[in-house]
C-alpha cells in the first residue's frame, strides 16, 4: 500500500497505488504511523501525495495524526506532490500554517535536508 524510501537523514513515504474518492479508505485505513516507526527509525518524513486525488476530513485527521506522532519525537513532516484541488483543500483548513508542502518530492527532499 505504502512504500518509504529512506535517504541520509530522513524518509519519503509515498502511495503505492491511485487513491480517488472511491478508495479513499485505503489511505484512512492504513496506519501510517505504525508503519513509519517501525519501518524506519526516521523522524523527519515528507509524505509523498503524488498519487492521491482526493482528501477528506478523515484524511487531514490522519495526517495530522502523524503529525502529532512525529512532534513527540521531535520530528518534523512535510508534505509533496499534493494536486491543485488538494492544496486548496490544505489551505483552507490551514494545514499549511502548521506544516510545509512543496510542489514535488525533489523540491521537498533539498529544502528538508538543509
Amino acid at each position: 500500500m505504502i512504500e518509504i524510501k529512506e535517504m541520509n537523514d530522513l524518509a519519503v513515504v509515498g502511495f503505492v497505488q491511485k487513491i480517488t474518492k472511491q478508495n479513499i479508505k485505503s489511505f484512512t485505513g492504513v496506519n501510517i504511523s505504525d508503519m513509519i516507526s517501525t519501518g524506519t527509525d526516521r523522524s523527519r518524513i515528507i509524505l509523498n501525495l503524488e498519487k492521491i486525488d482526493y482528501l477528506d476530513s478523515a484524511s487531514i485527521g490522519k495526517i495530522m495524526h502523524i503529525f502529532k506522532d512525529l512532534q513527540k519525537k521531535n520530528g518534523v513532516l512535510a508534505l509533496c506532490g499534493a494536486n491543485e484541488k488538494i492544496i486548496k483543500y490544505i489551505n483552507m483548513l490551514t494545514v499549511n500554517k502548521i506544516i510545509k508542502a512543496y510542489a514535488t518530492e525533489e523540491e521537498a527532499i533539498n529544502n528538508f535536508s538543509t
